[in-house]
């Protein structure tokens, strides 16, 4: 079991019959000690908040681990699986899975499960007690890492849409050299010119001193929404929009919605 002791220096404590390799003894305080956190928010009435940097669209979420949450299980018997800590909603289903990490990764079966029934699971890599110290004690936990992103997926590929930024930044028209300003869409490190700007993009950054109309490109033998100089009425190409990137260093863009770039 996880102590506090009276002492200044808290302490973890186990059966003494147990087997006292420290991994083992680290793995079953962590199973315990997840659970203990999140039986003791759910008594209480309090949230439990976990953060973990996701892997799928790199941003950093949080949720609270008692949201929906009936009940907590330590290796629950899922037909041959025993996943580590299991969290159930009113039903009794599973609808979190914690694992502990020492030095094996979580079995590949528990991962196939959870995939197939889209259960999200949170792996916790231990490597020293002061990262139980942190389970324990820590208002916020932290999860190395998880399977789970919460935000919404594109309907053709399954990705988690990533944020689409709208920069418009200072350019010089090639033709005649007077001031202009550049516009274009930033979405997961791609960057899109104005012919893959939305209606509403484009009004956004007409707002913001770009000026963007349709144009015929000789180049592209088309017509299409591109960048234009105010002054001598030319477009810049879409093809050279990129060259314009390294202007919006610094600034945070304008978000403008979701959107995917690998379909």
């Amino acid at each position: 079991m996880a102590r506090k002791g009276s002492l200044k220096v808290h302490h973890f404590a186990h059966a003494a019959e147990s087997n006292c390799q420290p991994e083992t003894v680290m793995h079953l305080l962590g199973k315990q000690l997840l659970a203990e956190r999140v039986e003791t928010a759910i008594r209480e009435g309090v949230p439990l908040w976990l953060s973990w940097a996701c892997a799928e669209c790199r941003d950093r979420h949080e949720i609270d681990l008692t949201l929906n949450i009936a009940q907590v299980a330590v290796e629950l018997a899922l037909g041959a699986l025993r996943p580590d800590v299991a969290l159930l909603n009113s039903q009794h289903e599973p609808a979190v899975i914690l694992e502990v990490v020492v030095t094996h990764p979580p079995d590949e079966h528990v991962l196939a499960y959870c995939a197939e029934r889209k259960i999200p699971v949170f792996e916790f890599k231990l490597k020293k007690m002061g990262d139980l110290e942190a389970l324990r004690d820590s208002l916020k936990i932290t999860a190395t890492s998880s399977t789970f992103c919460p935000r919404p997926k594109c309907e053709k590929c399954g990705h988690a849409l990533q944020p689409r930024k709208l920069f418009v930044v200072p350019g010089t028209c090639w033709h005649c050299h007077s001031s202009m300003r550049i516009a274009f869409i930033d979405c997961e490190g791609y960057t899109l010119d104005p012919s893959q700007m939305t209606t509403a993009e484009i009004a956004k950054a007409n707002e913001q001193g770009a000026f963007i109309r349709e144009n015929f490109s000789r180049t592209m033998k088309a017509s299409e929404m591109s960048n234009t100089c105010p002054t001598c009425g030319l477009l810049t190409g879409n093809f050279y929009v990129g060259n314009f990137t390294e202007y919006a260093e610094g600034m945070s863009g304008i978000q403008t919605g979701l959107g995917c770039v690998r379909c």
